[in-house]
């Protein structure tokens, strides 16, 4: 345990997930990542069943996705607001410190963040910026990570998101616009700067705030997103490794879109392991062997699937 975060402390820092919908096959290896990462408090908003083991520093709390529509509705003074679909919620990320500020009470940090993803240490990789009272702490270089950010908890940065241009506007829509990140600008990955954003996404609100001196942020990877072919992460005993370095935790939001990345069916989820372009393995060698295979069955299957439709495209334009 680290300096800041004594054993009386436990309540610093609390990550905020309304999840909806069902649990994803995943969700086990999420919870079991938690475990190794205690200083980290992590509360699901939910009307899923709770799983029957979890760790200690997991808590769930029961509301449906309308009552959480009702709590957007009232908290953000949005008349009329209707929540239509849980993806949705991604675009509230920001303003989370308000929505549920009842339980953020006492806490020095709130974030918000992802489940598709296996945490490393985490700790090690943020226990800097909360020492030194960062306000906005991201998982990224780019931009305000939406897998995982924390942001202290004040009044100032709770309200960050007021200054959002057409906020009401783009919260009131009904499919995701991307506050919480670019606003769907792809640019930023190809060498745009944050301030160049569209001031509709947090990642410019954040940027611009820090460059007037208001709040100080961090933007640093410490993680990863798109696993190649060649490359391959190792878990051991609650650190990632992508060769010679740590990872905070991989984010397979990439290699699950594959359709031959898949997760393993252990009871228990071992100490060391390897996590590969298709998926888990308990060996390294397993990885090497069978992943090929599975390439190839799977892509198999799905031209084989598509085949006809493919045929019957080509057919329309002779």
């Amino acid at each position: 345990m680290i300096d800041y975060l004594d054993s009386k402390n436990y309540k610093k820092i609390l990550l905020l997930i309304p999840y909806f919908g069902e649990w994803p096959k995943y969700f086990e290896l999420y919870l079991s990542s938690c475990s190794h990462n205690e200083w980290l408090q992590i509360l699901f908003i939910t009307d899923l069943p709770i799983p029957k083991k979890y760790p200690n520093n997991i808590r769930f709390e029961k509301s449906s996705l309308n009552e959480i529509s009702s709590l957007i509705e009232v908290k953000l003074s949005l008349s009329g607001f209707a929540l239509n679909n849980a993806y949705k919620l991604c675009d509230f990320k920001p303003t989370y410190g308000i929505i549920f500020d009842n339980y953020t009470i006492g806490y020095e940090y709130w974030g918000y963040g992802d489940i598709d993803l296996f945490y490393g240490n985490l700790e090690e990789k943020v226990k800097y910026e909360i020492s030194k009272s960062y306000d906005v702490i991201s998982a990224r270089e780019e931009i305000v990570s939406g897998s995982f950010t924390l942001i202290k908890n004040n009044n100032y940065n709770n309200n960050l998101f007021k200054k959002l241009d057409q906020f009401e506007k783009l919260a009131k829509s009904e499919r995701y616009e991307g506050i919480d990140e670019t606003s769907h600008n792809s640019e930023i990955w190809f060498g745009l700067g944050k301030l160049e954003l569209p001031k509709s996404c947090f990642t410019y609100i954040v940027a611009k705030e820090s460059e007037l001196g208001n709040i100080k942020s961090s933007f640093k990877t410490f993680i990863c997103e798109n696993l190649p072919a060649n490359r391959v992460i190792k878990f051991k005993k609650g650190q990632l490794y992508l060769e010679n370095k740590t990872l905070g935790y991989f984010h397979y939001v990439m290699n699950k879109r594959k359709i031959y990345f898949d997760y393993p069916n252990w009871k228990e989820i071992p100490d060391i392991f390897y996590i590969t372009d298709s998926g888990f393995y308990k060996y390294l060698w397993m990885g090497k062997f069978f992943g090929p295979i599975k390439k190839f069955f799977g892509l198999t299957s799905y031209y084989v699937k598509k085949s006809p439709k493919i045929v019957s495209k080509v057919m329309n334009k002779l």
